[in-house]
């Protein structure tokens, strides 16, 4: 017995008290039988020698398995959680002491999946002796009365109407508000929708708050609180594992949508099959950037094959208005690589303006409001450091595109999508700059937008703010922050609408166009003049984009042209530009003001280019909200109006504003969008070889 192991537990050697992780795995607790003294046995023998011996089986235990090597050394009972059990998380310990370390800490990666496996075939094994136990009692108890009625109490269903702050006209632009609330009405009507609601909008939660938990672990670690960066780490261990099944449950939802409407008639015009296809689309697209992975442009060109395939057997008037409105944009979306990228001026002025507000960041002493402080700036000097921007067709490689834009999106906060009057004035005024920031980003970065085929506003775009609501009772020194981000975002708004709906490229895939797809791609007759510095100058004409004539002969430049459906708009301008001249902003003789136009014209103009539908018949439509008048004047006598601009900035929207848009009286053909597809793939698929920037 006590040979090569006198005076040591024989337990020892499975248990490595050392802590040499040699077999951490090792499950023989089971001890040897008790022996028997003298006495015991001559009364065991006595008492019926020919009665057989009852086997005396070893009680089962409850304690842990897999439990970790202090918690045996212990004997206490190991929760069995990855990295740190909670008891060695929880023990008191000296600094620097690793003596008495939890032994998983040591685990090498193949020892974790063999540890997680093992535990998994556990759990399973104890499920299937509590399922076996669980039917054994049903079926020792009572059968159920099957006459006995049960009430299920019926919750009717309401209709989600569009909140009133999506009807605000934050910057004066109709022509852009109506679309966006009538796709905000979409996106409400899907949190009815059971099916799109459990498989694509839970998907996006969960990956929400592995990103929330993964920003809170960054900061406990920076404070060094180690306990609470631990458990938030095994917090977000197990949302990872759930989002990895649910984001399964979405792509295979989109697969079906899209095999429904190949095959099924009547799915084509169902607005909503439609519209789960559109949201789950961008639902994909958002859960790629919360994942961190590179660009994957699969799931578009997915949906433009489904268009094409429809468009093949003329079916592309029968679709819902959701998926005739994508279809519609397609060409929008490339006309982005032509039209000429807004000057970097602006980037360092937005810079130093945050910079100078840092002193009232920091009067505040709100930490919530420093951290996003620190996250904005940081940001911004991130694209300092991508500059000089290259000049090919893009700006940037593809990868590190993408990471502009999903930074961007992912870095947005809550306080963003709602701008109260409750706010301290410091508050009010720098959220404004996640409005701001991204209007200037679609112009700077108009080939980021045709890359994820969609601009920088993400949701903040559905959030508007009234500009009463900024400049109520703000503090003086604080004004000049706010008429900057106003007139930026403004401004940016208004030449963003000019390149969309006034103009055109004619004729962007040229017969050399193998030949040209890497080179720049920019129209060679559209001239501006690029605004250096927004708290130095007014607004001029000369400022809104415009085109001059050009031989169309050469087919060695690409040129741009105006739009039929807004020629009308374009000559009014034109002839109002060259009366007034450069400085001046008379104009209300070309134009009827937006306040005495009917609020169910210009709406229903657009419905009906947009392909209305019964949800928004004559009786729910929303009238014109007009931001309520602003009383605020600069400290050089300027004096900000309800368009979000200086009294003598020259606003062109009141050209377009009683005309639906421009884009939406073209539709593309079959051959466009090959095309398309076509020059988009090659864009994507050579990245790798550094043809495009």
């Amino acid at each position: 017995m006590e040979a090569g192991g006198a005076g040591r537990d024989p337990r020892d050697g499975r248990h490595d008290i050392e802590g040499n992780v040699t077999n951490l795995f090792d499950f023989s607790d089971i001890e040897g039988s008790p022996e028997l003294n003298t006495n015991e046995l001559i009364r065991a023998t006595s008492s019926d020698a020919f009665e057989p011996r009852k086997r005396v089986g070893r009680r089962k235990h409850r304690n842990s398995k897999l439990g970790c090597l202090e918690c045996k050394k212990r004997r206490i009972k190991c929760d069995e959680t990855l990295p740190e059990c909670r008891n060695c998380r929880n023990r008191v310990q000296k600094p620097g002491d690793v003596a008495h370390q939890c032994s998983y800490l040591r685990m090498s990666e193949e020892q974790i999946k063999e540890f997680k496996t093992l535990k998994k075939q556990n759990c399973s094994a104890h499920l299937s002796r509590a399922a076996r136990n669980s039917s054994y009692q049903l079926e020792q108890s009572e059968p159920l009365a099957e006459d006995l009625a049960v009430e299920i109490v019926m919750i009717p269903h309401r209709r989600v109407d569009i909140p009133e702050s999506a009807w605000i006209c934050m910057v004066g632009m109709e022509n852009m508000r109506v679309p966006r609330a009538l796709y905000l009405q979409l996106l409400l009507n899907c949190t009815q929708d059971w099916s799109l609601s459990t498989k694509g909008f839970v998907v996006l939660a969960i990956y929400a708050s592995i990103k929330s938990l993964t920003r809170k672990i960054e900061i406990a670690q920076k404070r060094k609180r180690l306990a609470a960066a631990r458990d938030l780490l095994i917090e977000r261990a197990s949302m990872e594992n759930i989002a990895v099944r649910y984001h399964g449950q979405l792509l295979s939802f989109v697969r079906h949508i899209i095999s429904t409407f190949l095959t099924s008639e009547l799915s084509q015009g169902d607005k909503l099959v439609g519209t789960r296809l559109l949201i789950s689309n961008s639902n994909i697209q958002y859960t790629l950037m919360y994942k961190n992975s590179g660009y994957d442009d699969k799931h578009h060109i997915a949906m433009i094959d489904m268009c094409i395939e429809m468009s093949r057997k003329n079916k592309i008037e029968k679709l819902t208005r959701a998926l005739h409105y994508y279809w519609v944009s397609l060409p929008l979306h490339l006309t982005l690589l032509y039209y000429p990228a807004y000057s970097t001026d602006l980037l360092y002025e937005v810079v130093d303006v945050l910079r100078k507000l840092k002193p009232f960041i920091s009067s505040v002493s709100d930490r919530r409001l420093e951290l996003h402080y620190k996250e904005l700036t940081g940001y911004l000097n991130y694209l300092v450091s991508l500059l000089p921007l290259a000049s090919g067709v893009m700006p940037l490689p593809i990868d590190t595109m993408y990471e502009v834009y999903r930074r961007w999106t992912l870095n947005v906060p809550g306080e963003a999508f709602c701008i109260l009057d409750s706010m301290s004035g410091v508050h009010r005024v720098f959220y404004t700059f996640y409005h701001s920031i991204p209007a200037y980003l679609n112009n700077l970065f108009p080939a980021g937008c045709y890359l994820m085929s969609r601009p920088f506003y993400g949701p903040t775009s559905f959030y508007p703010f009234s500009l009463k609501t900024i400049f109520y009772d703000l503090e003086p020194r604080l004004g000049p922050f706010a008429e900057f981000s106003i007139r930026l975002v403004s401004f940016m708004e208004r030449r963003s609408y000019m390149l969309r709906n006034f103009f055109t490229v004619v004729n962007p895939f040229p017969m050399k166009v193998s030949e040209q797809r890497f080179h720049n791609r920019k129209v060679c007759n559209m001239t501006e003049k690029f605004i250096s510095s927004l708290r130095n100058q007014i607004i001029g004409w000369e400022n809104y984009p415009d085109i001059f004539p050009i031989d169309e002969r050469d087919n060695n430049l690409f040129h741009a042209a105006v739009r039929e459906p807004a020629l009308s708009q374009i000559e009014s301008w034109r002839a109002a530009k060259a009366q007034s001249g450069p400085e001046a902003g008379v104009f209300d003789a070309y134009t009827m003001e937006p306040k005495d136009m009917p609020g169910s014209i210009l709406l229903g103009e657009i419905l009906k280019d947009m392909k209305c539908d019964e949800d928004y018949s004559m009786d729910r439509r929303k009238t014109l909200l007009l931001t309520p008048a602003v009383k605020y004047s600069s400290g050089v006598g300027h004096a900000i109006t309800e368009r979000g601009m200086f009294d003598k900035d020259c606003d062109i929207t009141l050209f377009f504003e009683p005309k639906p848009p421009a884009l939406l009286a073209t539709s593309p053909t079959i051959e466009d969008i090959e095309r398309y597809k076509l020059d988009r793939l090659c864009l994507i698929r050579d990245s790798d070889k550094n043809l495009i920037y």
